[in-house]
């Protein structure tokens, strides 16, 4: 099966190995593709066995989000609900401290390529150009306190709405 896959005409795209590489202005993105592809007029044509499909699907989501960064900033707010919860941006350091009921205060270093903007100390703006990365941080984020179903406490995101479990019976 044979499938075009457009990319917007201000990307230029080369092979490199058994990667493929996407330019735009200084910005470099490679890419491992395990599909033979050639280019095309408007984007290229990708060679994909029938029996393979749903990995292809996979690869071509990944591989969206990853072109869409050239044009956007991917951004998301975070916010610390329940008492005491509390964030603080060090900019020199590049970390993060999190209050979160512990004993003790939580560090977290920033990766690069993620942008911090802090709103308040229960409120939190991550920006990045990678999806991914931005993503995978924010999962990781939240792995410090996971969301208490029963009181709604927990660190979330911007309008996310938690269900809550109903407590014990007397």
């Amino acid at each position: 099966m044979q499938i075009i896959f457009k990319i917007p005409s201000f990307i230029s795209v080369y092979s490199k190995n058994n990667f493929i590489v996407f330019n735009y202005q200084d910005l470099e993105k490679t890419y491992y593709f395990p599909f033979k592809w050639k280019k095309c007029l408007n984007g290229i044509l990708i060679d994909v066995p029938a029996q393979k499909l749903n990995i292809f699907k996979t690869h071509l989501s990944i591989l969206k989000k990853d072109l869409l960064s050239f044009q956007i900033t991917f951004q998301r707010e975070i916010n610390l609900v329940g008492i005491g919860y509390r964030v603080f941006y060090d900019k020199e350091k590049n970390k993060l401290e999190f209050k979160l009921g512990f004993s003790h205060p939580v560090y977290v270093t920033v990766p690069s390529g993620i942008l911090v903007r802090w709103l308040k100390p229960t409120k939190l703006i991550l920006k990045s150009k990678n999806y991914q990365q931005l993503t995978q941080f924010l999962a990781f984020l939240r792995s410090f306190r996971k969301i208490d179903v029963y009181k709604g406490k927990g660190i979330l995101f911007k309008n996310e709405k938690v269900s809550l479990k109903q407590g014990k019976k007397s």
